[in-house]
């Protein structure tokens, strides 16, 4: 729309407003809601409550993680899942003796604090049984987190109606049940390995009643090309380092190389640079993506010194040349 339209409209809205009360009260949501105290526009940051199926989204996402908190262990991982612990690159130093999965979108950064105060969750272990030589955990989430989710599809993603989201690696649903809360992606589709996992994501959609836009495919991803090309974003949150050797990674990024179609958006975490980095895939990343900027996403390509960058500045968003 254009600012002569824009204007009318507004002025329109102003004219059909008798009440004196109303006007006042209209005018002051405006400069409450979209006016810093500076005066200055914020746009960029403004958001307001989203409904989905007369539910708010972030209740919806709430009501799923509690759920979902029933039903898995605290760790969110599966006996029939199989985790491989990276050897080299950035999470090379993940031990599985020291390394907790605490999962983002089950776990806010409340609920964490709280279950380490009640000593159900520990943040530190001990070198050397029985002396007061303790090192943090270190914490790691294979899922995003409800404020990342809410902030990928609110700030970093265009509008994607009629659109065909596609994550990689669904895990239970934590990326399907955002894409439905925050988009009008006409298709929303997930795929995971595990059965277990694949099943319980399942129920959730029924439950919440989104099988109208979403489904979830059990099996391995190369099995479903015609599922990664057709796709106009591809997710990948954690997907491949620590569920598969370094063999298999190499195999799977290159056959998403071929198959993810050009003008395809990517959103990745980590980076992709930095999940190629240890694989020697020979895929040059100029020659595929182009690594798209926004105001808020401000952490460097390689995600350096993690801990000190905000956790929506390690989403990434590429598009496909």
């Amino acid at each position: 729309m254009e600012l002569p339209s824009a204007q009318k409209e507004f002025v329109e809205i102003l004219h059909q407003i008798k009440d004196p009360a109303t006007l006042h009260g209209f005018l002051s949501w405006i400069k409450e809601n979209w006016f810093s105290g500076d005066s200055n526009l914020n746009i960029g940051s403004h958001e307001t409550a989203v409904l989905v199926n007369g539910v708010e989204a972030e209740e919806l996402l709430e009501n799923i993680a509690i759920d979902l908190r029933q039903l898995l262990p605290m760790e969110a991982q599966l006996s029939s899942e199989t985790i491989v612990f990276p050897k080299i690159g950035k999470n090379a130093d993940c031990h599985p003796a020291t390394t907790v999965n605490v999962d983002g979108f089950l776990y806010d950064d409340r609920l964490v604090d709280a279950l380490c105060d009640e000593g159900k969750l520990p943040k530190s272990y001990c070198t050397s049984c029985g002396s007061r030589d303790t090192k943090p955990l270190t914490f790691i989430s294979h899922s995003a987190s409800r404020e990342n989710l809410a902030h990928a599809f609110r700030n970093l993603l265009p509008d994607l109606v009629g659109k065909h989201i596609l994550d990689i690696g669904s895990r239970f649903g934590a990326v399907l049940f955002g894409a439905f809360a925050y988009s009008q992606a006409s298709r929303i589709t997930g795929v995971e390995i595990n059965a277990e996992l694949a099943a319980l994501s399942l129920s959730m959609v029924h439950k919440y009643n989104m099988q109208s836009r979403v489904e979830v495919y059990t099996g391995d991803i190369r099995q479903f090309a015609h599922l990664v090309s057709s796709a106009d974003v591809v997710v990948m949150h954690n997907v491949f380092e620590f569920f598969a050797p370094l063999d298999v990674q190499r195999d799977l990024w290159q056959a998403l190389r071929q198959l993810i179609k050009r003008g395809a958006l990517m959103l990745t975490s980590p980076s992709l640079e930095q999940a190629l980095s240890p694989l020697n895939t020979n895929i040059q990343l100029e020659q595929w993506v182009e690594h798209l900027t926004h105001p808020s996403n401000t952490a460097s390509m390689d995600d350096d010194d993690e801990d000190s960058v905000p956790e929506m500045d390690l989403v990434h968003l590429y598009r496909v040349l």
